[in-house]
């Protein structure tokens, strides 16, 4: 698992959607395009990391988090480049 981009645990939750990262991303962000991994990332900074736009399902998505901070996840078993997506749980 990449650990390249962690911070300590905290609880978070899932906001029931997913992104994909393309392979250029992936290695831009430092993260592997098929193995586990975890990134935190505002998400404005994870937008603007897509060298093409991404489709209107995902701007809808991550327009309104701003430049909150995103916690992505990817398990060996997901589709390569899909990660999903969970914030931390307000406190």
């Amino acid at each position: 698992m990449n650990t390249k981009h962690t911070k300590p645990p905290t609880p978070t939750v899932s906001l029931g959607f997913e992104v994909y990262l393309d392979r250029e991303q992936s290695a831009d962000l430092g993260v592997d395009y098929f193995d586990e991994g975890r990134l935190w990332i505002e998400a404005d900074d994870l937008l603007a990391s897509r060298r093409t736009s991404y489709d209107k399902e995902h701007t809808d998505n991550l327009t309104p988090l701003g430049a909150q901070v995103i916690l992505l996840t990817r398990w060996v078993a997901d589709a390569p480049g899909w990660w999903h997506v969970s914030q931390e749980v307000s406190k």
